[in-house]
């Protein structure tokens, strides 16, 4: 059977009828536009147009398509001019990572091939399929009416960036290629011949490894290499010992993401068959299923050289016994945090090669490149010379991309077999591998007088390191630090500790520990306001701190501290403004108010330091590296604009290449 679709106005005939429509543009014809972030149809990023309407293309099988018609991103620009839609993505901002953009961009363009003028209710409703993490769906909204505006004439179908420097707001660096779905993330530069590669997963969240038989997994098709941890050359772990990450399972597996050997095929399904293959041997133990399981002398250990309790960081200052006895009022309260998936669109993949001079080259995305790369050196057992690793931007990340994945496994491959590798995990395994934000239970204690004066503030976090310790040590120390927010409060005594347990472990998550203790202590500050019958602003203005004061792990602000003058301009707003009426008959207005701290850089008296390197290039213009990774924040735009501005020259007229090493 063989089938004849039209892709942006061209013929193909095709008899690969099972494979997906997304899979047949990205890998067949190579139009790496339509993005896989779940191959479930759950998040949108795949998002063509099939026959005039939106459709998620990783669950439509090429057999439904005979003689369909379908749009991608890459062919909505006509005669070198981009789509309105595309322009208006650009001049509004609408997306920062753009992973989840062209999928966007087609849904949009479906609704307006239909209905040039939807409404508002209309583009939402047309958008429930399209998931985006990074920009939030307003600037999405009002790039639909700045395309309206641009087709009805009102407006140019063009950018203009101006000179581009601080201050002003030109399109992102390289954002045209998101727009368009040109080459952008890892996945979309595809190795030549690549073998694939998939990761045997723990069965139990906990059991030791009596053995592993992969000998029946080696006898088929398509398989050239099982590498278990024996076969990592140098260090096994991804970083220092004591962080107990195994790349591989040794002895015993920690949790159900700890991956137990690598399957290298000549395609997934071949690779995917093998690892349902391999038997391995357990013998399963009794599960630390949360922190206080942890906490218990009698609990069996997650890692046996190491006591499940592992790390406390306090913050002391003055006497807090003394400040709840010159308390007139006493509040407290016990709080608990959710253990949180990132959410990141980009599923996480890495390539691998030799080069022609012997080097291995190794592509993939994190926030951490320069640790990234030592930790491959250290399992290879290389030297900084015999390794290339190019970070590509990344596809979201919130924080769960400075672990270390996939770099490794794929580097491992190539070792090996002396072929290209690629190495990808399904939506499903990047839940079950990657980290998450840590789940913490508080115990708060406050002290207040009757004019509102804090005079004393007690904190205990219990926080669940799950299986590893991916900083979870730091995290405790911001906790410890910020645990009683941006007041002046001069008696306090905050501990965090951390456990390990069998659960996925916790990792950076945007704000990395701030958030979690802002959650506790602003509702604190409420209810102690309404005790006190005080106006939550006035309360917090009367402690908030400023220049003069001393943070709660001692530091005096010296130079800077806007939080009452941000409190006072907030609320002259409100005074001003009023509350806005809800939109629609059942629905109700939520007005909140909290402040929050959150240190700049890694504070503890490291130096923070910056640089980049700036090339003439033959045409004229400038080419920039540095080591800060694009994903989604917007840095490699800020560079570009600063680096205009000094040398003085448009913003146009600068580029910025990929975190090469």
């Amino acid at each position: 059977m063989s089938i004849t679709l039209q892709i942006n106005g061209q013929k193909y005939t095709t008899d690969q009828t099972e494979k997906t429509l997304l899979h047949y543009l990205r890998e067949d014809l190579g139009l790496v536009g339509s993005k896989d972030g779940c191959s479930q149809g759950q998040c949108g990023t795949c998002t063509v147009i099939v026959n005039g309407k939106a459709t998620r293309s990783c669950i439509k099988k090429l057999k439904l398509l005979d003689g369909a018609v379908v749009e991608t991103i890459e062919g909505i620009a006509k005669n070198g001019e981009l789509h309105p839609l595309q322009t208006a993505f650009l001049i509004n901002h609408a997306y920062q990572c753009g992973f989840c953009t062209p999928g966007m961009i087609m849904a949009c363009k479906a609704l307006l091939d239909e209905n040039p003028h939807p409404t508002d209710g209309e583009i939402k409703k047309q958008l429930k399929n399209n998931l985006c993490r990074c920009t939030g769906y307003k600037q999405i909204l009002e790039a639909m009416h700045i395309a309206i505006d641009i087709m009805d004439g009102k407006r140019p179908n063009q950018v203009d960036n101006g000179n581009g420097w601080v201050g002003e707001s030109p399109a992102s660096k390289h954002g045209v290629e998101r727009v368009t779905g040109a080459p952008v993330f890892t996945d979309d530069f595809p190795l030549e011949h690549a073998l694939e590669g998939r990761l045997l997963f723990a069965e139990y969240p906990h059991a030791n490894i009596h053995g592993i038989d992969t000998s029946e997994a080696e006898k088929m098709t398509g398989v050239v290499k099982i590498i278990t941890h024996k076969d990592i050359p140098g260090r096994k772990y991804f970083a220092e010992e004591e962080y107990g990450q195994v790349i591989l399972a040794i002895d015993k597996v920690h949790y159900i993401g700890d991956p137990v050997a690598i399957v290298i095929a000549d395609t997934v399904e071949h690779a995917d068959a093998a690892v349902r293959a391999i038997k391995v041997d357990y013998e399963v133990l009794p599960v630390i299923a949360s922190a206080e399981d942890g906490l218990d002398p009698d609990s069996v250990r997650v890692h046996p050289q190491f006591p499940n309790k592992y790390h406390t960081s306090k913050a002391v200052k003055g006497d807090v016994e003394r400040g709840f006895a010159l308390a007139d009022l006493i509040v407290e309260q016990e709080f608990e945090t959710q253990r949180v998936e990132h959410g990141i669109l980009e599923l996480d993949v890495s390539l691998a090669k030799y080069s022609e001079d012997g080097r291995l080259c190794l592509y993939g995305t994190g926030q951490n490149p320069t640790k990234i790369k030592a930790d491959v050196l250290a399992a290879m057992d290389m030297t900084e010379d015999q390794v290339r690793y190019v970070n590509r931007p990344a596809g979201g990340a919130f924080g769960g991309r400075e672990d270390l994945v996939c770099q490794i496994f794929a580097a491992l491959g190539t070792y090996h077999t002396r072929q290209p590798v690629r190495i990808s995990l399904t939506r499903n395994q990047v839940n079950a591998l990657t980290p998450k934000r840590h789940p913490i239970k508080f115990k708060y204690k406050i002290g207040v007088k009757k004019d509102g004066t804090i005079t004393a503030l007690r904190g205990r976090a219990l926080i669940d390191s799950g299986a590893n310790n991916s900083l979870g040590d730091f995290l405790a120390t911001c906790t410890a630090a910020m645990g009683s927010g941006p007041y002046n409060i001069p008696n306090t005594d905050f501990a965090s500790t951390v456990v390990f347990t069998n659960n996925t472990f916790g990792g950076c998550f945007r704000g990395y520990g701030s958030t979690q203790v802002t959650a506790c202590n602003e509702t604190l500050m409420d209810k102690v306001a309404e005790k006190l019958g005080m106006d939550p602003f006035d309360f917090r203005i009367k402690n908030g701190l400023e220049i003069g004061l001393q943070t709660p792990a001692g530091q005096i602000i010296d130079y800077s501290c806007g939080f009452k003058d941000c409190l006072k301009t907030v609320r002259e707003a409100f005074e001003k403004d009023g509350i806005p009426m809800p939109s629609g008959e059942h629905k109700k207005i939520g007005v909140g108010l909290a402040g929050a701290m959150k240190n700049q850089g890694y504070g503890n008296g490291m130096e923070d330091g910056a640089g980049t390197k700036i090339t003439l290039t033959e045409d004229g213009k400038f080419l920039m590296h540095a080591g800060a990774v694009e994903c989604g924040q917007g840095v490699d735009t800020i560079i570009c604009q600063v680096a205009a501005q000094t040398l003085g020259v448009r913003y146009d007229d600068i580029d910025i290449g990929p975190v090469d090493d």
